[in-house]
This record gives structure tokens, sequence and C-alpha cells, in this order.
């Protein structure tokens, strides 16, 4: 089984090369929390230190950049899964599983609308959960950072920041077969049939390559 995560930095990185001289490189609209109201972050169940941002609670409200919408959004959003209708009905349809909720998320303002603009995606806040059991393997993985002060096994079993990502490897071997999820010490992770899902109703801007060739702070 595959396992796949979002670079966006990659495509970011390319675009950069394309035009250096571009003020803005995003392919897509930016995202903005407007007016957010924020509740406790989450927490290891081994170590009891935390593991995510703060929770973004409802109701979730946004504003974007331009008329250029995704399917998935990114940039500037609290702790946030948030995807547009037709990703959530292909989800839907195509019967995976993951996602424990779908709330809606209300676009307030499109900067740079024009008369003949199309109107916005209706989109969707996803709530996803930690999983204990895929995990980072730290004896098959590569990363380069500074030493912490502390280590967890579930967490940060590094015991170090992952400033360079060289190589990445899961344990999946109790891998209950969700199709996405979140990793500690690593993020939202999603299963071949998701990465099949996306190339199937050409989803855009979900960037997903395989986990065993994710590679950070090396271009």
């Amino acid at each position: 089984m595959s396992f796949y995560i979002s670079d966006d930095l990659t495509e970011v990185a390319t675009l950069v090369k394309e035009n250096p001289n571009a003020r803005y490189f995003g392919k897509w609209c930016d995202a903005l929390a407007v007016d957010e109201l924020i509740g406790d972050s989450e927490k290891c169940p081994v170590c009891n230190r935390h593991v995510s941002m703060l929770k973004w609670l409802e109701p979730r409200k946004i504003k974007l950049s331009n008329t250029r919408y995704p399917d998935r959004l990114k940039s500037w959003l609290p702790q946030s899964f948030v995807i547009s209708e037709r990703s959530k009905e292909a989800y839907e349809q195509e019967g995976l599983t993951g996602i424990k909720l779908f709330t809606p998320v209300e676009v307030v303002k499109v900067s740079r609308m024009k008369k003949d603009s199309p109107a916005s995606f209706n989109y969707f806040s996803a709530e996803i959960a930690y999983t204990s059991n895929v995990r980072v393997d730290v004896a098959n993985s590569e990363i380069i950072g500074q030493n912490d002060d502390w280590q967890c096994a579930l967490c940060n079993p590094f015991g170090s920041t992952r400033d360079q990502i060289i190589k990445i490897s899961l344990d999946a071997s109790n891998w209950q077969g969700e199709d996405i999820f979140k990793v500690y010490s690593l993020g939202v992770v999603y299963s071949q049939k998701f990465y099949d899902l996306v190339q199937k109703h050409n989803l855009t801007n979900f960037n997903l390559v395989p986990v065993s060739e994710y590679q950070r702070g090396l271009r």
C-alpha cells in the first residue's frame, strides 16, 4: 500500500524558478480566516505536549485573495482541512473513510472580483483524526535538525526539529484502512484510494506525492 502527502512547497519552488521576479507565486487563491474563534490545541496522548495549532471553531468564515478557486484550500488558515463541495461529494460517493465530520465554511469576501467572475466554490472544513496506528519509522527515515531538549516515541521520535527531510518512512503494520488521517510528527497522510480519487475527479491543489519520495528543505 502506498501512502501520500501534500507537497505544497515544490509547486511554489517551481513557480519561483519560472518567474523569479514575480511578487506573488500562488497558482490558486489564498484563504484567510475572518473573525475566527479559537479553541484548544490537540495534545499527544503519550507525553501530553501540544501537537497542533489552536483549533478553529465554528462558525468558520474566510476571505479569498482572488477567483482562482481550488478544490483544496491552504495558506493562512488555522488548523483545518478545507475542501470544495465537489471534493466532499466525490469522497462520499466513492465510500472513502477517515473524515469524521464536514462543516460548512462561509466565504464572506473574494478579492479582485469582476462582473463576469465566477462565483466562489462552496467549501467545507473536514475533521481528520490523529492515529497511533501509523507512525513514522525512525530507523528507515532520515532528517536533519536541531536537537530538542525532549523526545517522545509518538510525537517527536527524532528528538529534534525537522529542518530538512531527506527520507520519511512509515510503519503501517497496524493501519486500520482509513483513507485520510494525521500521523504524529508528520501531518495529513492519504491512502492510495484517496490519491486515485483525486486523479479520477481532477481535484485541484492536493499536490500529492508518495511519502517515500517526499523531501523538504533540500531544494
